[in-house]
């Protein structure tokens, strides 16, 4: 009784913070969507709303544009994340693990908006890029802040713990023996990182790939600030339609459009993996 007890009362705070702050604010989003009207007390069903989405060219251009940029920020951050997650994880003492999850959790306690704001700041015609580059005799780089793969760079350096940890988590839960047996038996070393390392790791990838992904496809502060209006993603539109145009209507149904783009491309990856696996990993 007094288990049962206890359980009801860590999941009961819980449950009332997510019907409050998650649950309550989509309903009225996704009842925005259909709605003809901004006053839902006169709710009128359509789907127009969504029509003005699918039909409109940039709109569906700026979906586009956010699934090759975050899908180029998925592949960037995991091109990092892995070979540091291995080493970390592998071939460094405990102190030193700790001492470098301390370094790289740092910037985060840091405004992402003046850390963006920074790199702006290094990258501009006259910043300390160029200076460096000057003083050591070598020409200025100019434009780099209106490049489109600065809007990648941007969310590579903002999002790159949320794939690191995971895969570092899961590649610290496989046992070096394995490892070893696997080098024993003739594995070369790219083959046992290729069939037994990355296959073992795979739910951390998974995890920190949807993660990275999710994220970086609703991103206005690394484009914005990096590239200015010269790379439109879905963040932009919905802070349009929010924002500047105040249409509530047109807004809600972008937000819902891109949940269930996020629901579909993301849920199926998860199910795919163990992640009940490398969760367990965790507690232990």
């Amino acid at each position: 009784m007094q288990e049962s007890l206890g359980t009801y009362t860590i999941i009961l705070p819980v449950s009332l913070l997510l019907v409050v702050f998650f649950f309550f604010p989509l309903t009225i989003i996704f009842l925005y969507s259909f709605s003809a009207t901004d006053d839902l007390s006169q709710f009128t069903f359509t789907v127009q709303n969504y029509l003005d989405v699918l039909g409109n060219p940039s709109k569906l251009r700026m979906f586009l544009n956010s699934i090759i940029y975050s899908t180029a920020t998925v592949i960037a951050s995991f091109a990092l994340a892995f070979p540091l997650a291995y080493f970390v994880s592998k071939k460094t003492s405990r102190v030193t693990q700790a001492a470098l999850i301390a370094l790289l959790i740092a910037p985060l306690f840091m405004s992402m908006l003046i850390r963006m704001f920074g790199w702006r700041l290094f990258f501009l015609k006259h910043g300390l890029l160029n200076q460096m580059l000057g003083y050591f005799g070598l020409s200025s780089v100019e434009g780099l802040t209106y490049m489109g793969p600065m809007a990648i760079f941007g969310m590579v350096y903002i999002y790159f713990p949320f794939i690191l940890f995971p895969i570092y988590v899961s590649v610290s839960n496989i046992d070096d023996e394995i490892i070893q047996a696997a080098r024993d038996l003739g594995g070369s070393s790219w083959r046992v990182m290729r069939q037994i390392v990355l296959k073992l790791a795979r739910p951390g990838i998974a995890i920190g790939a949807a993660l990275v992904f999710s994220l970086s496809f609703g991103d206005t502060n690394a484009s914005e600030i990096l590239v200015g209006n010269n790379v439109q993603l879905v963040g932009n539109m919905e802070k349009f339609s929010f924002g500047y145009a105040q249409d509530w209507l047109v807004g809600s149904a972008e937000s819902v459009l891109m949940m269930l783009f996020l629901l579909l491309v993301i849920v199926p990856v998860l199910k795919r993996t163990e992640i009940e696996e490398m969760l367990s990993g965790m507690a232990e």
